[in-house]
């Protein structure tokens, strides 16, 4: 019996048509849980951040860890907020989906300012990444300010 050589590329696409799993529609609640598990680790990165630039904690090699996990994360919140995902227990105020331009502007700014924070961090200029830090603050602060219901 002889075999046939099969071409990679057919090999190849065979692989990502049977490895690759199909994304449904997700659910409100896992949209939610995701966007939550999110924003807790930016909200960690930055906590971490803060205590190695602010000398609290001895680990300047890391800071540019965190300020990259944070730019990462800065780079995608847009898609954290899929319609429908508003649910009853969410503190997103219903305003982020019934405004999707002025929110996606928020959005873009906080991309910006996570950006510009990890090339601060690059450069290795302390002022540019305390710059970058207050930016990464005021981006925050606008879209917690006008789409987060207040936590009381």
């Amino acid at each position: 019996m002889q075999l046939k050589a099969i071409p990679l590329s057919v090999l190849l696409l065979a692989s990502f048509t049977i490895a690759t799993p199909t994304f449904a529609q997700t659910a409100p609640e896992d949209a939610y849980d995701y966007r939550r598990s999110v924003m807790k680790s930016l909200g960690n990165h930055t906590h971490a951040f803060f205590l190695i630039f602010s000398g609290k904690v001895d680990q300047p090699t890391q800071m540019s860890t965190h300020a990259n996990a944070i730019s990462a994360i800065g780079a995608e919140m847009s898609t954290l907020f899929p319609a429908g995902s508003n649910v009853d227990n969410s503190s997103a105020l219903p305003l982020i989906w019934e405004e999707p331009e002025q929110f996606s502007e928020v959005a873009q700014n906080a991309k910006i300012a996570t950006a510009g924070l990890a090339a601060a961090v690059a450069s290795g200029d302390r002022q540019a990444v305390a710059q970058g830090f207050r930016a990464l603050g005021n981006a925050c602060k606008g879209c917690h300010d006008r789409y987060r219901e207040d936590d009381d």
